[in-house]
């Protein structure tokens, strides 16, 4: 999902177009795929599952700070490659959880992107405006991605 036109801290263009074919969308299901780290957990994926249209799998790896939209054999080679190093890929269902709860059911409206000073989105935050509700999706300081309500 790369267009090496773009620098490497910006979503791509098929990311953005991804992006826009989720409004509209009704989230059915949330599910958080973690890594077990030194102190403690890391979430590594995110994967919004809509009543129609395409599933969304964002991703952030350790090694670089921005978040991109991956495919589930992405995940799925990343999860053979953490169970080579003695590590494994945790599944969770959000769909409980305090952020997530509210939304299930509900219409997403658009996400939302900064932009940097070339105006292109820059892919280290992003926002899920669901209307009443939205929530922050970033790179998480150490590693990985953070989920925070607006």
């Amino acid at each position: 999902m790369q267009n090496n036109d773009l620098p490497s801290h910006c979503f791509q263009q098929p990311e953005l177009e991804l992006f826009l074919s989720l409004e509209g969308q009704t989230l059915e299901q949330v599910h958080y795929f973690t890594v077990p780290a030194a102190r403690a957990e890391h979430l590594h994926a995110l994967e919004l599952l809509f009543a129609e249209g395409p599933t969304l799998l964002l991703a952030a790896d350790a090694e670089e700070p921005a978040m991109r939209a991956i495919t589930p054999e992405q995940l799925m080679a990343t999860a053979r490659d953490l169970k080579s190093r003695g590590l494994a890929l945790h599944l969770r269902d959000a769909n409980r959880s305090a952020l997530w709860a509210p939304l299930v059911g509900e219409t997403l409206r658009a996400i939302l992107l900064s932009k940097n000073e070339d105006g292109l989105s820059a892919n280290d935050a992003l926002v899920f405006d669901f209307g009443a509700h939205r929530l922050l999706l970033s790179t998480a300081e150490t590693m990985g991605l953070a989920v925070s309500a607006l």
